[in-house]
C-alpha cells in the first residue's frame, strides 16, 4: 500500500480533524476578549498538523505491517497467524481470512473425494459391465438363447440406470415428480424385472400385498425396490424364498429372504458408498454402490430404509414411509 492510496482511505478522517479544527479556530478567533494574536494561532495549527502527521504515519506503518504479515499467508496458500498489539479490526480481517480459507480447502477436499469416488466408481463399473455386454456379444455371435441374451441386456440396462443416478444425485432435486401412488403396481414391476432370475434358479417369491399410497417419486421407489430385490437374489441360493410384504398400518415395505444373509459387523455399514462387505468380496464382484444409492435415494424421498439380518438365516430391508396426512384437513 502507498501512502496516497491511505491517505486517500483515511480521507474522512483528514475531512473531519480539519473540520474540528477550523470550527475550533474560528471560535477562538471571534472569542470576545481574546487576546490570540495571529501567529499564536498559525502555531497551534502548526502543533496540530504535527499530531496529526504522526497520528496518520503510526497508522500508515502499523497497516503496512498487517499487510506485510499478510501477503507471504496469500501467496503460499497458508493460514496467517496473530500478533501481539493487533487492533480489533485487523483480528476481525484475520478471523474472516481463515474462515474464507478453511471453508474453501473444505469444499475443495470434497471435490477431490467426489472426484475420487466417482473415478473408483466408474473403473468398478467398466468392469461389472463387461460381463453382460462380452455374454450378448457371444449370444449373438452364436444364434444363442433369446432369453439370455435379453437377460444381459437387462443388466446392462440396470448399470446404465444406476450410473445415471449416480450422476445426477447431487442434484436429485431437480428431476423428481412426487405424487400420491398405490405402490403394489411398484412392486410388482420391480419383480417383473426379474424374472427370468427368479425362474433359473428356481427361487419362490411370496407376495403379501395390500393397498397402500405413499407419496413418493415412482421412478426412483422402483429403483430402490428393485435394488432390493436384486440383491436378495444375488445372495439367496437355488430354490430359496424371497418374500414382500405390505404393511399399511406401520407404513412399511418389507423385503426379506433366507439367503446367507449379512454378518453383524457388516449390517452399520451396509448403506456406505463403495462398502462390499465380506459377501460382496467372497461371492460376487460389486461395486458397493447400490444400497448406497437406494438409501440415499430414499432419504432425499423422506422415507428410510432398514437392514436386519442373522448370517446364514435371513436378510431383510424395511422402507419406512412417514405419515405425511394433515387430519386437520381431512376433517373438512
Amino acid at each position: 500500500m502507498s501512502w496516497g492510496k491511505y491517505l486517500l482511505d483515511q480521507r474522512a478522517h483528514l475531512a473531519a480533524i480539519c473540520i474540528i479544527l477550523a470550527f475550533n479556530w474560528i471560535i477562538v478567533w471571534l472569542e470576545p476578549g481574546s487576546a490570540l494574536r495571529p501567529s499564536s494561532l498559525l502555531y497551534m495549527a502548526a502543533i496540530s498538523l504535527i499530531v496529526i502527521a504522526v497520528y496518520l504515519a503510526a497508522g500508515y506503518f502499523s497497516k503496512m505491517r498487517f499487510y506485510s504479515h499478510l501477503a507471504p499467508a496469500v501467496e503460499q496458500d497458508s493460514l496467517p497467524g496473530e500478533w501481539r498489539g493487533m487492533s480489533q479490526e485487523e483480528l476481525l480481517i484475520l478471523q474472516l481470512f481463515r474462515s474464507q480459507y478453511m471453508n474453501q480447502h473444505e469444499r475443495e477436499d470434497a471435490l477431490a473425494r467426489n472426484q475420487k469416488d466417482w473415478l473408483e466408481y466408474m473403473a468398478l463399473w467398466f468392469h461389472e459391465i463387461k460381463t453382460p455386454i462380452s455374454v450378448s456379444r457371444m449370444h449373438y455371435e452364436t444364434d444363442g438363447d433369446i432369453d439370455s441374451l435379453a437377460e444381459e441386456m437387462r443388466k446392462i440396462e440396470h448399470f446404465a440406470e444406476q450410473a445415471l443416478y449416480v450422476s445426477r444425485l447431487s442434484h436429485f432435486n431437480k428431476d423428481y415428480l412426487i405424487q400420491e401412488i398405490d405402490i403394489q403396481q411398484t412392486i410388482k414391476d420391480a419383480a417383473k424385472q426379474h424374472m427370468k432370475l427368479f425362474l433359473s434358479k428356481k427361487i419362490k417369491l411370496e407376495l403379501s400385498l395390500e393397498p397402500f399410497s405413499v407419496l413418493t417419486d415412482r421412478k426412483a421407489l422402483l429403483f430402490i425396490v428393485s435394488q432390493i430385490i436384486g440383491n436378495a437374489l444375488k445372495y439367496t441360493g437355488d430354490r430359496g424364498m424371497i418374500s414382500i410384504c405390505i404393511q399399511p398400518a406401520e407404513r412399511k415395505l418389507t423385503i426379506r429372504d433366507n439367503g446367507i444373509g449379512i454378518p453383524q459387523e457388516d449390517i452399520p455399514r451396509v448403506f456406505e458408498k463403495g462398502f462390499t462387505g465380506k459377501n460382496g468380496r467372497q461371492m460376487a464382484a460389486s461395486t458397493g454402490m447400490g444400497l448406497y444409492l437406494a438409501n440415499e435415494l430414499a432419504g432425499k424421498l423422506g422415507h428410510k430404509l432398514v437392514c436386519r439380518s442373522e448370517k446364514g438365516q435371513f436378510c431383510s430391508f424395511e422402507i419406512l414411509f412417514p405419515d405425511l396426512r394433515d387430519p386437520y384437513i381431512e376433517k373438512l
